[in-house]
């Protein structure tokens, strides 16, 4: 018996669970038809012909089982339920009554194999071809799929070996930016087994910029780019894969569960953790944000996936941790102070429900011991008499932001680009899209609005002046950072789209 063949006693309980199916798919027609005729006769016909109504919404979900198995089984899948061996017996009786029709294969698009050659007269893309292709490879693996199989073997069909070569123009060295000329895949191969973590950080006429970085190491990076960017542009060479963490508990669980070719690269600001966590991991930071200094003060952030307060004298209590950032995003966002009532029916309510009283307090004194206190008092002052709620000594990314687009607004050419380009670097993610309640308020009271119209404004000037200078990885992160706040914007996408591509340099 073949090894793939399933054992006996399972093939016949399939059989069994196959020729049931196809009693209950053509004894449920009959039973119908014959119930609700006789259904405008008996007292409770209305409920029995609801009955009927389900029974044969679940008859449907059958009909779709089994034509999906059937597809499955033509396109060369193997199944082994019920479902699929009445799927093989209708396509076998079709096949005996209408072999034209059964035997007809369903047409599949194979992607064209994609091959070194067809790139040799475009050097300059060579090198981010073959890392866009070992990207790729990286993130696929076999399934059941005949698309993704055929891309795995296009993608197999690619040789990148080349790409080994690129130990040369590290030497050794734990990070770096190395300059790789066009020719060097005329190298021999380095038969380096040692991981690094590498990005295009830009290219000229006969050579292309590399980051580079090993454990333990910075990679310089091009710009403040967002995570879903880092997992766009990063590849590990040479045959490791890449695990990404963006806090230090991902960074924890990505160390304990990591193979043991795999290289974990932790999206946060090096700063974040300490030096011990450091050396197992590659870091990611642009230049001129390595020296950037720890905030003063305790800071919200939101223009990021899932709000965070960052600089806190100790972390929230579990249990209202999400209660207290929402309420510290909210006053903070918020110069005059803010009513009880407003706190309980706006900020804390959860489906339409109002919080208690109670949940307020033990919220504010949550906030109020991880705030902790400056010479002024306590960050959260004690609530007052008429029951407002305010805080000081607490900033915002999102109001440094309105800041910098203003004065961006004021000025004009490089000084107002860079002022723009600063404010982009301040996104980090998609605002509140990792975010599963709360936070209704901020669409309701404009904030996203207002948000999104500067955005689109700091990402068209950057990218606009960016394109006259011929920087058009500088344009394309632009407008990139200009969708995350506003991922609709049509004129942000017709703008990105227009961004020369690889193959026209």
């Amino acid at each position: 018996m073949d090894a793939s063949t399933p054992p006996l006693a399972p093939r016949l309980a399939h059989r069994a669970q196959g020729f049931g199916i196809a009693v209950y798919l053509l004894a449920v027609p009959v039973v119908i038809a014959e119930r609700w005729a006789s259904s405008y006769h008996v007292v409770h016909g209305l409920v029995v012909r609801i009955l009927l109504v389900l029974v044969a919404l679940l008859w449907l979900g059958f009909i779709v089982t089994v034509v999906r198995a059937g597809r499955h089984l033509r396109t060369g899948g193997h199944g082994t339920s019920g479902a699929h061996w009445l799927a093989g017996a209708v396509i076998g009786l079709l096949s005996a009554l209408l072999p034209s029709v059964a035997s007809a294969s369903p047409v599949h698009t194979t992607p064209a194999p994609l091959s070194t050659p067809a790139v040799a007269s475009a050097p300059l893309a060579h090198l981010a071809f073959l890392l866009a292709a070992k990207r790729r490879r990286s993130e696929l693996t076999p399934t059941a799929d005949e698309n993704i199989d055929a891309e795995i073997g296009a993608i197999d069909a690619i040789d990148l070996a080349p790409l080994q070569a690129l130990h040369h123009f590290f030497d050794g060295a734990s990070a770096g930016v190395a300059t790789v000329p066009d020719t060097f895949d005329t190298l021999p191969v380095v038969d380096d087994g040692d991981p690094v973590v590498v990005c295009r950080l830009g290219q000229s006429p006969g050579q292309t910029l590399l980051g580079y970085a090993r454990r333990g190491a910075v990679l310089p990076i091009a710009h403040e780019w967002t995570v879903n960017q880092l997992r766009d542009e990063l590849v590990g060479l040479p045959e490791s894969p890449l695990v990404f963490a963006d806090s230090e508990h991902q960074l924890l669980r990505a160390l304990a569960t990591r193979r043991d070719r795999s290289t974990v690269v932790f999206t946060g600001h090096p700063s974040e953790i300490d030096d011990e966590l450091r050396a197992l991991c590659v870091c990611v930071a642009a230049p001129s944000s390595l020296d950037a200094p720890a905030p003063e003060h305790p800071q919200v952030s939101v223009l990021r996936a899932t709000p965070q307060v960052l600089g806190l004298v100790e972390p929230f209590a579990p249990a209202v941790r999400r209660r207290c950032v929402e309420m510290v995003t909210y006053l903070a966002l918020h110069e005059d102070p803010v009513s009880a009532d407003r706190m309980r029916s706006r900020v804390l309510a959860h489906a339409d429900v109002d919080a208690s009283k109670g949940t307020l307090a033990n919220t504010a004194t949550a906030v109020r011991r991880s705030l902790g206190h400056d010479e002024r008092g306590a960050r959260l002052h004690a609530v007052t008499s008429t029951g407002l709620y305010a805080l000081h000594g607490v900033t915002s990314d999102l109001r440094r932001f309105h800041e910098l687009v203003v004065r961006a607004r004021r000025a004009s050419g490089d000084e107002a680009a860079s002022d723009a380009r600063d404010a982009l670097r301040l996104v980090q993610g998609e605002p509140f899209s990792s975010v599963t309640r709360g936070y209704e308020w901020f669409t309701l009271e404009g904030h996203l609005a207002s948000l999104q119209r500067d955005g689109e404004w700091a990402a068209l000037t950057v990218a606009g002046l960016a394109s006259d200078r011929g920087d058009f990885e500088l344009a394309f992160w632009a407008l990139r950072q200009g969708l995350l706040l506003d991922p609709g914007n049509d004129t942000l996408l017709d703008a990105l789209y227009a961004v020369p591509r690889l193959r026209q340099f």
